[in-house]
């Protein structure tokens, strides 16, 4: 669980020094029993996952080598999935291979707390995230 934590932290850091809106949130943080960390749930079961290590060479570039660091060692912790609502019927059979979101702090997240969910999401090459818009927030690194 501290490994989680302290990616958690990390990663407000970095949103803090870029002058990003927004109060990290704080109170004890609680490790959700029974995880739901599946091989379901494992990154590699994702096409998008050949990604992984571009993805961080590329933070590691842009200054985020500690968040670099700390996904290595993190990302078999989160939970991996695609929205239910995606399908290749709605966006193709290239976007369904080339994206995947690991949940890392929410309701039925591996660090479990009334604050807004987080994650991290992975996009291959030559893949861009439909337009959308909703009431949650979001900020992407």
């Amino acid at each position: 669980m501290q490994k989680l934590i302290e990616l958690f932290d990390c990663v407000w850091d970095s949103i803090e020094a870029a002058g990003a809106i927004g109060k990290r949130p704080e109170g004890p943080w609680r490790h959700r029993a029974g995880a739901p960390v599946t091989s379901e749930s494992l990154l590699e079961m994702f096409p998008v996952s050949r990604y992984f290590e571009t993805a961080l060479a590329a933070a590691e570039q842009w200054g985020l080598e500690r968040i670099s660091i700390l996904m290595r060692q993190a990302a078999e912790l989160l939970v991996w999935s695609q929205n239910d609502s995606y399908s290749e019927a709605k966006l193709g059979s290239h976007f369904m291979q080339n994206y995947v979101f690991g949940l890392l702090t929410g309701p039925d997240a591996p660090l479990a707390r009334e604050a807004p969910p987080s994650g991290f999401l992975l996009l291959g090459a030559g893949t861009e995230y439909p337009v959308h818009c909703h009431v949650p927030r979001e900020i992407y690194l």
